[in-house]
């Protein structure tokens, strides 16, 4: 009778310290009200919001890192990434995320992240299971070590708190960031070309990629480089270094890209060649790898600012064999124009 009693009130303390509210959930209750209460005395101001992050945008070094370009099915995704939505998170206020670990066993691990609007009590959460394997270029798939694993949670975990928050922000003050770094990019680059392309170079060479593998993935040589393209590497450097996606694949797309425009040369190439003055306007139904690559050329000259720079395009243009006697005129001429054009800029 005595052991009874004893089972039932070890029960019922049991029992009762399940249902007590414990002090660390005490101080989250009153973490969340106080932020609640403060959401409400103190709203957000969205035009002003929209002004900061746009202004944040405007900074090179952030620019780079606010989109994210990796290559899918012979083509590039690219969208928002994880340092924006923290940013614009961060500008936009009164809100509330993170990532929480669900399930765990030795195979697998669930993880719940989750973003919480306090000023429209508007929640979004989504979870990713991901199976505890990494992959080591000697050994192949391998269990990680606790370092290893956590690493592989953040990275999940970015991923889908990114999502969250991207489902709270307003769409259209994310597509004006992206835009506003993107043109931030492309500014910097037109700026001071050279010093861009020696950046871009050394923080490739950075991650054990050349400045020729660079140039083989681009179909031309750094030195004619477009702002557009710069913006383009830069995104793609981002992408690799925070593992999301490895230079094979970027190498692989190209080389497919490759095939399908040799296989369209091989086409075309039964068909006569257009001669003479036709050959600056073949029209739209009999393209040329020779108006092709002189429409690369002239694509490339109005963002650049460095007389050298021209002058090396130049040079290139002078020995390219893929390009006809009149594209090259068209482009020796534009790059004289506008080697004139910076060189009266400075004079005045």
């Amino acid at each position: 009778m005595e052991t009874t009693k004893m089972t039932e009130l070890a029960t019922t303390q049991e029992t009762s310290h399940e249902l007590a509210i414990t002090p660390q959930g005490a101080m989250a209750a009153k973490e969340i009200e106080g932020a609640l209460i403060i959401a409400r005395r103190f709203p957000r101001n969205a035009d002003d919001i929209r002004a900061r992050a746009l202004e944040s945008c405007k900074r090179p070094r952030f620019a780079a890192m606010v989109r994210y370009s990796y290559p899918r099915g012979g083509g590039q995704v690219e969208g928002p990434s994880v340092y924006l939505a923290r940013e614009l998170a961060r500008q936009w206020g009164n809100i509330r995320y993170g990532v929480d670990v669900v399930h765990d066993d030795e195979e697998i691990r669930t993880i719940r992240a989750w973003a919480w609007d306090l000023e429209t009590n508007t929640k979004r959460q989504s979870d990713a299971t991901f199976k505890k394997l990494i992959y080591r270029k000697k050994g192949g798939w391998t269990h990680p070590d606790e370092r290893d694993l956590r690493e592989l949670t953040n990275k999940h975990g970015e991923t889908t708190v990114r999502n969250c928050l991207l489902h709270i922000l307003p769409p259209d003050m994310v597509e004006d960031c992206l835009e506003e770094a993107l043109n931030t990019l492309r500014n910097d680059a037109a700026k001071d070309p050279a010093e861009a392309r020696k950046k871009l170079v050394l923080a490739f060479r950075g991650i054990g990629i050349t400045a020729e593998q660079v140039e083989t993935y681009l179909g031309h040589k750094l030195a004619v480089v477009t702002p557009e393209e710069i913006a383009n590497l830069r995104a793609i450097w981002k992408s690799i270094t925070d593992g999301n996606s490895r230079w094979s694949e970027y190498v692989d797309t190209a080389a497919k890209k490759e095939e399908v425009s040799v296989s369209m040369d091989d086409l075309t190439a039964k068909q006569p060649e257009p001669q003479g003055d036709f050959a600056l306007d073949p029209g739209p139904n009999e393209p040329t790898a020779a108006v092709a690559r002189r429409d690369e050329y002239m694509s490339g000259i109005d963002g650049m600012d460095d007389p050298d720079t021209l002058d090396s395009m130049r040079k290139q243009v002078l020995a390219d064999q893929t390009i006809d006697d009149a594209g090259r005129k068209t482009v020796i001429e534009a790059i004289a124009k506008r080697v004139r054009k910076i060189e009266g800029r400075k004079t005045g």
